[in-house]
């Protein structure tokens, strides 16, 4: 049975915070037993946790809470789940490629994204499947305006940090490919080409010296087989010569 993307969206949130509110109770009636027991919870002999290694205030207050939900984070949440802050790539249309930061959620289906570095994405409405979130975020509130996301993503340097992964030079250098004329497509070919024959001429030597291929270590089997045959026939041959010689003598001396 095929769900909505709302009903999709709203059943992974539930699940979510069920786990969530699990883990806190499991905590906040973890950390009572520690509290009762002087700081430590004893199982069989021995110390099992301490309070004190969460690093968390009295048990029952919100910041008691609020430090729980920081410390332990759901199972079912992705790391690069979408997000106020969120960087996104978009994935197709005449923005293909470009980063973005979503500045808000507008629905289950829409968010609203903005790059002030680059001049054609300005703030505008992206379908959650035309976009890829990545790992990266920056600190901005709903509906900032442009100059605070622009302060924000100077002070990490974030897009720096984008353009360094491999997704980013993939999507570079298709870019520069589909914008190549075609005297550059030609030269890149013959660069390949040349590229590629220098690779052979290097492997092979490199081969001659220290088989690595198939073909060579093949090669050098059948030439260790070959030597042991020409040699055991010779062998053979030389015996085969020695034994009619010596009949010979014998013939020769009996008369």
């Amino acid at each position: 049975m095929a769900y909505s993307p709302i009903v999709m969206f709203v059943r992974h949130r539930i699940r979510a915070f069920c786990s969530t509110l699990l883990l806190v109770v499991v905590v906040c009636l973890w950390s009572e037993m520690s509290a009762d027991e002087g700081g430590s919870l004893e199982h069989g002999g021995r110390t099992v946790c301490a309070l004190e290694s969460l690093s968390l205030p009295s048990p029952g207050s919100n910041q008691h809470a609020r430090a729980l939900l920081a410390n332990f984070r759901s199972p079912l949440m992705p790391s690069n789940h979408v997000k106020v802050g969120r960087l996104v790539r978009i994935l197709r249309g005449p923005r293909t490629g470009k980063v973005a930061v979503i500045t808000a959620i507008v629905d289950a289906n829409r968010v609203l994204v903005e790059n002030p570095e680059d001049k054609k994405m300005w703030r505008h409405v992206q379908n959650m499947k035309n976009i890829e979130p990545t790992k990266f975020t920056v600190k901005v509130g709903t509906n900032a305006n442009s100059k605070d996301v622009k302060k924000a993503l100077d002070a990490k340097k974030v897009l720096a940090k984008v353009a360094k992964t491999s997704k980013s030079k993939q999507v570079t250098a298709a870019a520069a490919l589909a914008a190549s004329t075609d005297f550059e497509r030609y030269q890149l070919r013959v660069a390949k080409r040349a590229r590629a024959n220098a690779a052979r001429k290097i492997f092979a030597e490199n081969d001659a010296k220290k088989p690595v291929s198939w073909n060579m270590k093949t090669a050098k089997k059948l030439e260790k087989v070959s030597a042991k045959f020409v040699k055991k026939h010779a062998d053979k041959v030389k015996a085969y010569a020695a034994k009619k010689a010596k009949k010979a003598a014998a013939k020769k001396a009996k008369k």
